[in-house]
């Protein structure tokens, strides 16, 4: 019974150890903004850094959402390019830019998601953001 708990517990740990490499292979770093003004327009920075060996096609997303009400709102925030592809290459990360503009009547706070997945590798960060609403649209 000993030896068994013992096997057990070894397994658990080497699935532990291959599940944390493999979520350690693919990582996306963005420098999100504490707030926006309503009306901003905004070209967020990621970058996807990855030790994936073999050029492997990947995926890279971002997606809009109302705190408020937890709806998208990737069409009312002009979320041009919401889904991205990226080749791995060895040594090297992938840098891109999500354009997106607030609406000018929109205030409140919404949440950035960035997803990216290549194989069985993925990852993903999500921050809140403050929108600041205009002056003049509360004169």
């Amino acid at each position: 019974m000993k030896n068994s708990i013992l096997t057990a517990c070894i397994l658990l740990v080497c699935m532990s150890f291959c599940k944390a490499q493999q979520n350690d292979s693919l990582h996306i770093f963005c420098k999100f903004p504490v707030q926006l003004k309503a009306g901003a327009k905004l070209e967020l920075p990621v970058q996807v850094r990855y030790s994936i060996q073999g050029e492997k096609t990947g995926t890279l997303s971002l997606e809009i959402i109302n705190e408020a009400d937890h709806q998208s709102v990737d069409g009312w925030f002009i979320n041009i390019f919401p889904f991205q592809y990226f080749t791995t290459i060895a040594k090297e990360s992938y840098h891109t830019k999500f354009p997106f503009t607030v609406p000018s009547n929109f205030s409140g706070k919404i949440k950035l998601i960035l997803r990216a997945a290549c194989n069985q590798n993925k990852d993903s960060v999500e921050r809140v953001i403050t929108i600041i609403a205009n002056k003049k649209d509360h004169e």
